[in-house]
């Protein structure tokens, strides 16, 4: 992990927040999401703490699915989601829809079985 990989998702974040105010998807995204999204695995060790929520807002946001995290990291990623959830079935940028009813998206519970709620469970 670098600096350069640092830099890359504090841009991303810094582009969603702006976007975000306007309720759109930023710019960065689109043209450096297969850079950002291997990435998304090892935010812990590139940001601090309140990048990191910010980071895993942005990222469930647009990218419509939340990231593999650690144990140490899902408070983390659970603030994310729990800031995200007002905006759900508002529609604009984000790719989670359906409010806490879509198993693709929730963190928090699941309410029927699912394949995609293997993605969530935290690392060991």
């Amino acid at each position: 992990m670098t600096d350069t990989d640092a830099e890359l998702l504090r841009t991303f974040i810094a582009d969603e927040n702006e976007a975000f105010a306007d309720r759109r998807q930023g710019k960065f995204w689109p043209a450096n999401h297969y850079r950002i999204g291997p990435l998304a695995t090892k935010a812990s060790g590139l940001l601090d703490p309140k990048e990191q929520v910010d980071f895993y807002f942005h990222f469930m946001r647009v990218a419509g699915w939340a990231p593999l995290v650690g144990d140490r990291e899902m408070p983390l990623l659970l603030e994310a989601y729990r800031r995200m959830l007002p905006f759900l079935d508002l529609g604009g940028s984000s790719r989670c829809r359906g409010g806490t009813n879509s198993c693709s998206c929730s963190v928090l519970t699941i309410p029927a079985p699912c394949r995609a709620a293997r993605r969530f469970r935290p690392r060991r």
